[in-house]
């Protein structure tokens, strides 16, 4: 199972090409910050959720927002249907300030 089977078992509208959605996406209607055109994606191969317009968001926050239920819930979806990746969360280049001798 995967995030599409939730999408049509929930009722969920998505759209899988057109306006807003590249190859390996699915668009949805982001819960966020409230868009009608599909601004939400979804990466198939990477399992994650980023919007056009507002960033990137946690799978089970968007989970809960867009099934209308718990995060304990959304966390229990994400293993019923296997929506899992090798990446869990980007990871941010932390910048070290390299020491520099003082005369």
């Amino acid at each position: 199972m995967n995030l599409l089977t939730l999408l049509n078992e929930y009722g969920i509208p998505y759209i899988e090409n057109g306006k807003n959605v590249s190859d390996g996406w699915v668009g949805l209607k982001c819960p966020f910050c409230g868009d009608s055109s599909f601004h939400l994606g979804y990466n198939l191969d990477d399992n994650y959720f980023s919007c056009w317009r507002c960033g990137s968001h946690p799978k089970v926050i968007t989970l809960s927002k867009l099934c209308g239920i718990t995060e304990t819930e959304a966390k229990g979806l994400i293993r019923k249907y296997k929506i899992t990746s090798v990446v869990t969360e980007k990871v941010s280049k932390k910048i070290i300030p390299q020491r520099t001798e003082i005369k």
